[in-house]
């Protein structure tokens, strides 16, 4: 991949950067009373069209899921080289192949927990995969067979996820090589050193077997995954030496000095997010390249995350408190 052909792309995203909800904006809107009012301060943002639309403020999500699926088209319209954004859409894919399963598995409609982004047809799918005289060499149809497959060998609905998860960061990493791009390639395997670890955690919490953690350890990351099973059995403390050498470090330790495991599994998930923002925040000083389409959708990701804590906390009558502990860092 040429980082020059990203220069017209880059420019014109950092346009589009201008318009991302900014840190003190989060902040006045956790000091309102309500959805409805946060609805209405979003009135004079790029949520403006959708807000005007909806029926209800309860409704907040499809604000959220049109901006989302609005900032995929747009960034895949402008990117010269197509593979940013298919890396960026395979997360919602493989979310999309697990509901999938389990529609197959228990023969139910699940329509409505589909993610509107990625050019995948799921219908076609799941009709090969229920006549069993068609074949193809699909990835997404493989990894759905396998999915399947594994769970009528196991009964067990956990090996779904754990096995479309282990599908979906091979994806990732393949997609990364073929894009010869140091920093996709470095963030992956980064991004499997920190669902590893988190993995080890739970498996520890749950007091399983080095041969359990064995079996959900996702190979390609920078920590060796034979590491892992070593900890089962013995202390894992903010100083563990499985990721002290890691440029992980600093955020694993901050989580993991939580003493009581879930506490630790809540932060665990902000840390990993503040890590990818800290990332895509060091790219600001880049004129060009595909780093910068990637950071402007993160960071997009990242502003609807924040505005749904937000929205849902205001539902619920949730404290500030509340509301700013799980808050992630924003781009802007």
């Amino acid at each position: 991949m040429d980082r020059e052909q990203f220069i017209q792309a880059s420019a014109t995203t950092r346009v589009y950067e201008k318009n991302l909800i900014s840190n003190d904006q989060l902040k006045r809107l956790i000091d309102l009373d309500s959805v409805s009012e946060v609805l209405q301060a979003l009135s004079d943002t790029i949520y403006s069209e959708y807000i005007q639309k909806l029926k209800r403020p309860e409704d907040y999500e499809e604000i959220l899921k049109k901006e989302l699926q609005r900032v995929f088209k747009t960034m895949d319209e402008i990117t010269p080289d197509h593979y940013v954004v298919r890396f960026l859409e395979q997360k919602y894919i493989y979310h999309n192949l697990k509901v999938l399963v389990k529609e197959i598995i228990q023969d139910k409609d699940y329509s409505d927990m589909y993610i509107d982004i990625g050019d995948v047809d799921y219908k076609k799918i799941k009709d090969m995969i229920k006549d069993e005289n068609k074949k193809s060499d699909d990835r997404y149809y493989k990894n759905v067979k396998k999915a399947i497959d594994l769970y009528n060998e196991k009964k067990d609905p956990q090996v779904i996820d754990l096995s479309l998860d282990k599908d979906y960061y091979k994806t990732l990493l393949d997609l990364a090589y073929s894009m010869d791009y140091q920093f996709f390639i470095d963030y992956t395997k980064t991004r499997i050193d920190f669902i590893n670890i988190k993995s080890l955690l739970r498996a520890k919490s749950q007091k399983k077997t080095p041969e359990f953690v064995d079996n959900i350890v996702i190979d390609g990351g920078n920590i060796d995954k034979n590491e892992f099973r070593k900890y089962v059995n013995q202390e894992l403390d903010a100083d563990s030496s499985l990721f002290k050498s890691s440029d992980i470090y600093y955020y694993v330790r901050s989580a993991i000095e939580a003493k009581d495991i879930y506490k630790t599994m809540s932060q665990y998930e902000k840390v990993v997010d503040n890590y990818l923002m800290d990332l895509i925040i060091e790219t600001k000083s880049l004129t060009y390249g595909a780093e910068t389409i990637f950071s402007y959708i993160v960071g997009k990701e990242t502003e609807i995350k924040n505005l749904r804590i937000i929205l849902v906390s205001k539902l619920n009558d949730l404290p500030r408190e509340f509301i700013e502990e799980r808050l992630r860092k924003s781009y802007v």
